[in-house]
C-alpha cells in the first residue's frame, strides 16, 4: 500500500465523490478519525492532508508522556487553495496531556464546515500552528465552542526539546520589526 495514495485512506465507499479526493496526500471523509499517539511522533505528509470530520488525538497510556507533530506541504491541488497544507474541516481536539503541534511553510486551516462539527464543542488544550502562510480558523456555530489554546509553560519547553531533536523547524523569530499603538487606530470600547 502506498501511504501516499489517497485511495489508501479512504473510509467509505463514496470518498471519491467529494472535490478534495484526490488533492490531498492523506484524506478522509465522513468519519472522525482517532490519531493514537505514545511518545513523540512526527508525521510528514508530503502533499498536504485534508479530513473532513473531526480529528481526536489522544494518547495510547497516560503515563506515556506524548505529544504530535504534523509537518505538511502544500497540496498543490485544490484549486481554492493550492498552498493549503492541513485542513481539519471538521476541527481538532486533544486534551491537555496531549500537545499537537500543526507545522507548514504554507497554510493551515481548522474549521468546523461539516454539520456535525458546526453543532459540537471542540477543546485543543495545547496546540501550537507554526505557519509560513495563513492560518484560518473558523466556527462552530454560535451556541457552540472551539477552545484552542497554547499553554506556554508546558508547550515552550517542549518546543525547546522538539527543536533540539529536529522534530520541530528552527525558527528564526522575530523578523526585526516592532509593533507600537498609533493614535487613533483602534477604538476605545470600555466604559470610563
Amino acid at each position: 500500500m502506498d501511504l501516499n495514495d489517497p485511495n489508501a485512506h479512504v473510509t467509505d465507499d463514496h470518498a471519491d465523490d467529494d472535490p478534495e479526493f484526490g488533492q490531498y496526500d492523506f484524506y478522509v471523509n465522513d468519519y472522525p478519525i482517532k490519531l493514537l499517539v505514545r511518545g513523540i511522533v512526527v508525521w510528514v505528509i508530503d502533499r498536504g492532508a485534508c479530513f473532513k470530520n473531526v480529528v481526536n488525538v489522544v494518547a495510547v497510556d497516560p503515563a506515556v508522556p506524548s505529544a504530535l507533530v504534523i509537518v505538511a506541504g502544500p497540496n498543490g491541488r485544490d484549486p481554492s487553495d493550492v498552498n493549503r497544507a492541513l485542513w481539519f474541516q471538521g476541527g481538532i481536539q486533544a486534551p491537555i496531556g496531549v500537545p499537537v503541534f500543526l507545522v507548514s511553510q504554507h497554510d493551515i486551516a481548522a474549521m468546523h464546515m461539516s454539520s456535525n462539527a458546526k453543532l459540537a464543542d471542540h477543546d485543543a488544550q495545547s496546540v501550537s500552528i507554526v505557519a509560513g502562510g495563513d492560518v484560518v480558523l473558523q466556527g462552530p456555530a454560535p451556541s457552540n465552542q472551539f477552545t484552542l489554546r497554547h499553554t506556554a509553560s508546558t508547550m515552550d519547553a517542549l518546543s525547546d526539546v522538539l527543536v533540539l531533536q529536529k522534530a520541530l523547524p528552527q525558527l528564526g523569530g522575530a523578523n526585526g520589526y516592532r509593533f507600537v499603538p498609533v493614535a487613533q487606530t483602534w477604538l476605545e470600547t470600555t466604559s470610563r
